[in-house]
This record gives structure tokens, C-alpha cells and sequence, in this order.
């Protein structure tokens, strides 16, 4: 038996090297049939290592494709290896079970490992790479670890790929899923665990991407550069599809992510579209942005037209609400501010509308311009105006109002007003309540269907009536000779000489008593002159009431 495998030996090493072919066939044993120990010197074609078994074409030309080694296993019903290389030192820097270098000149393709799988009914891998460990260490495991590494003085148009992979059909071939790369991980991991890990550190001026996908193809099927799903039963604090972080720094502009859309067809172009859902408990965000750090911090900013609710904007707006907005009250007070032409920021670089009293149950709204609050309501309905209030077509004021001043330049209904400065109406004015004004002129009709008070008023362009009193006076009308002018006087309060005073009585005091004068003959006193047109005394009447109206101009 050694005699036999000897010679067989001796056959397969002169074999590697000959141009002839030969086959040696053992079976029934789990032995190799060829089995070589130790390594001799370097030999061409320039590889360094030191080897056990060399395969090698040798120099002669040829059209067919060559073959240094080739393994080749197809009768397990387990598994069938074509090639196993197997690399085990414990003080060796690298230990590398298979080693493939393609390279030549002027080959139209350089490949150092080409692996190719059929399949049927099953699963078919092209290559297919494993790392196990039990060590302790901080060990770093790789099932796949692909370089490509351009030297000094290649073309500066080559293109370089760490790892190039395509999914393809032939003949018409037609798949579920076709996936240029597919990779995940499995893993106990205190820290993180990427199904896709992707590093650019490049030099030079060309741009760096962690990561480019491309869907581009001739399908009637959607197209999706990157496509994101996290799913899992696990209860995590939080789930991300898609995170994109930038650090370092930029000149000009750095995105967390840059998306845009150029569609040449007449469907509509997103450069993002998000949409927040789930059957959780929890809020649904299609969008959430925040901003942090130094500098100018804007969560969005949106270079163009924005529509709420609605995708059709107008001409010359920039913003539509198809819905009603609620302003909540941050820093500030709710409201919005309306910029001027400057637009600055300063308090006068335009104005406020909004909140003026944030006090719950005291809430007061109105207008800010100029520094100041200018006009506001509260919840009751009062209004009040901080200077002059003009008042135009058919203007109608149903509550309290306080003004300084009231200009009504056409038909003003107004309830109830407090005016504290002078005030022109040159149109047809109603009050219907309380009105009270200390100075005002009015050119037109005034219809007051309530009480006024007016501290002065001039009407029609006559003298300035400065005041209005009016009184009822119950006394005891003293009896009255025949023929005779009699005098009484009556109590009014703040009746003062060179008042002017109507008098009449609330009943007739009998036909033949004539009142000829009445005046204010002293401080609160008016005097009423009677005079009886026929003979005969009268007797005193108890309990007779005078009404007076008392002008003070």
C-alpha cells in the first residue's frame, strides 16, 4: 500500500506541471488522495509567499481560458466543496484560508475570486464568507471584507469599488426580488448592530458618499433609490427607518439628508414624502424637526410655497391654510407679527396682532403698532381705542368703547361709548344707549336712543352748551291773588345764575295762571313769576311737581 501511494504522489506533483493531463481515481477511504507537507523556496510567477502545492499554467499562449487549480466536488448528499483553504497560526500577524489575486496588463478583466452558483429549488450563494469567534478580546469579525486600492499614477477617470455586486436576469429570466446586496446581522450587541455599514474617507476633490443607490432601470415597476424598514418584536424605546447624521465641518452647507426629485413625466415630484402611522397608542409625525446649537436654529426652512391642507396656493401668496390654525403661546404672546418694508425686527419695524392680556379669564386681543397697543377687546365685548377712532361706512359698535377722540365720517350706529376728547361726527349718527363724550361736534343728524352724556356740545355751529341738568322739584304751589303776578322759588341743585331754564308743570295749574318768567335768581334757585288773568284768589295746591331743565352755556 505505501508502494501504491507513493507512486501516486510522484504522478499527481509531475502532473501539476506537465501539458498533458492525467487522472489518478481512489475511493473507500476518507484520506486524501494527495497529501504535501512543507513549503519550498519562491518561484516564479513572482509570489513572495512560500507554498505547498503551486499551480501553474506555465508562459505558453493560448485562446482557452486557463486554470491554475481547480477543485471540484459533486457527489455528497451533505455538502460538496469545490475548494476549502484553511490558514491556522496563533502567531501569525494575518492568517488568510484563501488567497485569489487576478492581474495582468492588458486583460480586459481582473478578478481575484469569481464565485458562481447554480441553483434549483434551493439556495444558491456565489460567494459566501463566515467569521466565528469565542475569544474575549475586542475582536473585529468580518464576513465579507473587500479593498480596492488604487496605487500611484492610475488614471485619474478610473473608478474604484470596495465591493461591486449586480443582480441580474438572463434570457428573460424573471424573479420575485432581485437584490444587488443583501446583508444582515444577527447578533447579541451591546452596542449597535448594521445590517449595511458604509465608510468614505477619501482624499482628493471629488465628492464622498457613505452610501450611493441607484434605481434605474426599464421596469413598469415603481423605482425607490433606498428603501428602509425597521420592524422587530422587541419593545425598543425607539425605531428609525432611515438616520442620517452629519458631523465635521462644512463651508457652505451640511445636510442630514439631501433628497430631491426630478420627474420628467407629467406625475407629481417629491423631493421627500413622509407618513407617520401605526395602530400604537403613541402620536403619528410624518415630519419632526428640531434645530440646535449656535447660530441661526430653524427646524424647517421652506424656500418656496407652502400649502396646509391644500396643494393649490395662490398667485401671489406664498402660504394656505385650508383649515383653521391654532398660534400657541411660546416665549411670548400668541399672535403674528406683519412685518413693514424694512423688515426688521425691532418692535416699530411693523406690527402685532394678537394677545394683549394673557391672564386667563382676562384674555384681551388687539393691535400693537408704533410701541403701543392701539386697540383691543376684551372678553366681554369692551373695546378700547388708544388715540383717535375714525369711523367709516355703516359702522356698528354693540358694546363698551372707550376712545380719546371719535371721527364719524359716514352712518355710525354706536351702543354704548366713552369718549375723552374732542370728537367729530359729519355723518348721521345713532346712539342707541349711553353715550359720554366730554367735548363733540356734530355736523350732521345725531339720533340717540339712550342717555348721553356730554361734558360740552355744539350743534349746528350755534354756542357750546358746557352743560345739561335736568330736575324734578315737588312743592306747594302757594295761592294766587286776582289779577296779580306772583313769585315762588324751587331748590334745583347746581343751578347758578345765568343759567338757561325751562320750567313746566307735570299738571295743569288752571287756565286763567299764566307763568311769565322763569330764571336762576340764585345759587340752586330758580324763580317762577305766575300771574292770575281773573278776579278771585286760588287756594294752595300740596304735592304740585315741577320739571326743569337747566343749561349751562
Amino acid at each position: 500500500m505505501k508502494k501504491i501511494f507513493t507512486f501516486l504522489l510522484v504522478t499527481l506533483i509531475f502532473s501539476a506541471y506537465a501539458q498533458n493531463t492525467s487522472e489518478t481515481t481512489l475511493t473507500g477511504t476518507t484520506l486524501p488522495i494527495l497529501k504535501v507537507k512543507g513549503f519550498g523556496p519562491s518561484s516564479s510567477p513572482s509570489i513572495t509567499q512560500k507554498m505547498s502545492i503551486l499551480g501553474y499554467t506555465g508562459t505558453q499562449s493560448t485562446t482557452n481560458e486557463t486554470a491554475g487549480i481547480i477543485g471540484y466536488s459533486d457527489n455528497s448528499t451533505i455538502g460538496n466543496y469545490g475548494l476549502i483553504g484553511l490558514a491556522k497560526g496563533d502567531n501569525a500577524s494575518k492568517n488568510i484560508g484563501l488567497y485569489a489575486y487576478g492581474g495582468g496588463a492588458i486583460s480586459s478583466t481582473n478578478i481575484g475570486i469569481l464565485g458562481e452558483s447554480d441553483v434549483f429549488s434551493s439556495t444558491g450563494t456565489g460567494v459566501r464568507g463566515k467569521v466565528n469567534s469565542n475569544s474575549n478580546a475586542t475582536d473585529l469579525m468580518y464576513g465579507g471584507y473587500f479593498i480596492s486600492t488604487p496605487t500611484n499614477g492610475i488614471n485619474g477617470s478610473a473608478k474604484s469599488y470596495g465591493l461591486y455586486a449586480t443582480s441580474q436576469s438572463v434570457n428573460s429570466g424573471t424573479v420575485a426580488t432581485s437584490t444587488g446586496i443583501e446583508a444582515e446581522s444577527f447578533a447579541w450587541t451591546t452596542l449597535n448592530s448594521y445590517g449595511v455599514k458604509g465608510t468614505s474617507a477619501g482624499f482628493g476633490t471629488g465628492a464622498e458618499y457613505g452610501g450611493y443607490f441607484l434605481a434605474n432601470g426599464i421596469s413598469s415597476g415603481n423605482k425607490t433609490g433606498v428603501y428602509a424598514t425597521t420592524t422587530g418584536n422587541a419593545i425598543v424605546a425607539t425605531r428609525t427607518g432611515v438616520r442620517a447624521v452629519v458631523t465635521g465641518a462644512a463651508t457652505t452647507s451640511a445636510y442630514g439628508t439631501y433628497s430631491e426629485s426630478n420627474n420628467s413625466d407629467i406625475g407629481n415630484s417629491y423631493g421627500g414624502y413622509f407618513v407617520g402611522s401605526g395602530t400604537g397608542l403613541g402620536s403619528k409625525y410624518g415630519i419632526y424637526s428640531t434645530a440646535s446649537g449656535s447660530g441661526t436654529l430653524l427646524a424647517a426652512y421652506l424656500d418656496g410655497k407652502v400649502g396646509i391642507g391644500t396643494s393649490s396656493v395662490s398667485t401671489n401668496e406664498i402660504l394656505e391654510v385650508n383649515g383653521r390654525m391654532r398660534i400657541r403661546r411660546g416665549a411670548f404672546a400668541s399672535g403674528i407679527w406683519l412685518n413693514n418694508s424694512v423688515n426688521g425686527t425691532d418692535i416699530t419695524d411693523g406690527a402685532f396682532v394678537g394677545l394683549n392680556n394673557e391672564t386667563s379669564g382676562s384674555e384681551t386681543v388687539g393691535f400693537w403698532l408704533n410701541g403701543a397697543f392701539r386697540f383691543f377687546v376684551d372678553r366681554a365685548g369692551n373695546t378700547t381705542i388708544g388715540r383717535n377712532a375714525i369711523i367709516g361706512n355703516n359702522a356698528t359698535v354693540t358694546a363698551n368703547t372707550t376712545t380719546a377722540s371719535l371721527n364719524v365720517s359716514s352712518t355710525a350706529t354706536i351702543n354704548t361709548i366713552n369718549i375723552t376728547n374732542s370728537s367729530t361726527f359729519s355723518g348721521s349718527t345713532t346712539f342707541n344707549n349711553t353715550i359720554s363724550a366730554n367735548d363733540g361736534s356734530f355736523s350732521s343728524n345725531l339720533n340717540i336712543g339712550g342717555q348721553a352724556t356730554v361734558n360740552t356740545l355744539s350743534v349746528g355751529g350755534g354756542g357750546t352748551i358746557f352743560k345739561i341738568k335736568k330736575a324734578s322739584v315737588t312743592s306747594t304751589l302757594n295761592s294766587f291773588a286776582g289779577n296779580t303776578f306772583t313769585s315762588q322759588n324751587f331748590t334745583v341743585a347746581g343751578a347758578a345764575v345765568g343759567d338757561v331754564v325751562l320750567a313746566t308743570p307735570q299738571v295743569s295749574i288752571g287756565s286763567d295762571i299764566m307763568i311769565s318768567e322763569v330764571y336762576v335768581s340764585a345759587a340752586d334757585t330758580i324763580t317762577i313769576k305766575f300771574y292770575k288773568t281773573t278776579a278771585g284768589s286760588t287756594f294752595p295746591q300740596n304735592n304740585f311737581v315741577f320739571n326743569f331743565v337747566v343749561f349751562k352755556i
